[in-house]
């Protein structure tokens, strides 16, 4: 997680080190929680398959391709949900009833919409 997302924060803070860099935080919060939501089916499918087939990988041909079918599907259901709420094709802000908060609130120094890294020092 860190290579995907903290990595290029890191290199645009201290590339933007005089003046304060920030990052839009709209969309975060529904990304997060549709990946959590996501990887807890995930999470069950294993338990399932371990405590059905005794281990999470092999085991009989249709039940092993009906697994890997599944959470391919789940990936590729999170990447086009959060790919569509980023650039604003569904809506998710506080008047919708299915989606978290419009924003995760805060900032280093006052924007309601935004994440900033403190300045380098």
């Amino acid at each position: 997680m860190f290579l995907g997302l903290g990595l290029p924060w890191v290199i645009a803070a201290h590339y933007n080190a005089p003046k304060a860099y920030e990052a839009p935080a709209a969309g975060l919060d529904f990304s997060v929680i549709l990946f959590l939501a996501t990887s807890v089916i995930c999470f069950g499918v294993l338990i399932l398959r371990r405590l059905c087939i005794g281990g999470e990988l092999g085991g009989p041909k249709r039940s092993a391709y009906a697994s890997s079918a599944l959470l391919v599907c789940l990936w590729l259901f999170y990447v086009v949900m959060s790919s569509l709420a980023t650039y604003k094709v569904i809506r998710c802000d506080k008047t919708t009833s299915w989606c978290p908060g419009q924003a995760i609130k805060g900032r280093y120094a006052g924007d309601s919409n935004a994440v900033a890294a403190a300045p380098a020092k």
